[in-house]
């Protein structure tokens, strides 16, 4: 089944709603249940800009930057709500090659996968 994609707006593709009636047969209310809940969680996974610290502690320790987790767990533990400019903040400190934070720049909690498509190949 194609995922629920989420956009600007927290906007769910019409294809993928109809696919998803389809596959699994739902009607009327149930459709409308469906389609608030995947814009529930899209707008749950928006606001959950920590889920990128799994990503840049890979780059962090890519480049052998010490001691990559303790300085993510400084960053993201009892401070709250993390926001796109605190973690865009946090990349701009690191010394890396500027590739690499443009690529961590350019994430999204929506689009961070992690090794999900490598997982996914072992079953």
């Amino acid at each position: 089944m194609e995922h629920v994609v989420a956009c600007e707006g927290h906007e769910v593709f019409l294809r993928e709603v109809l696919h998803l009636r389809k596959a699994v047969g739902l009607r009327g209310q149930n459709l409308l249940k469906e389609v608030a809940h995947a814009a529930r969680v899209a707008e749950d996974l928006d606001a959950a800009w920590e889920v990128l610290a799994e990503a840049i502690q890979t780059v962090m320790r890519r480049y052998g930057i010490p001691k990559p987790y303790e300085k993510l767990k400084a960053l993201t533990r009892g401070k709250g709500h993390m926001t796109p400019e605190v973690i865009h903040a946090f990349v701009e400190t690191l010394e890396i090659p500027e590739d690499a934070k443009d690529r961590l720049r350019k994430l999204t909690p929506a689009t961070y996968i992690g090794k999900a498509p490598e997982l996914a190949r072992r079953c």
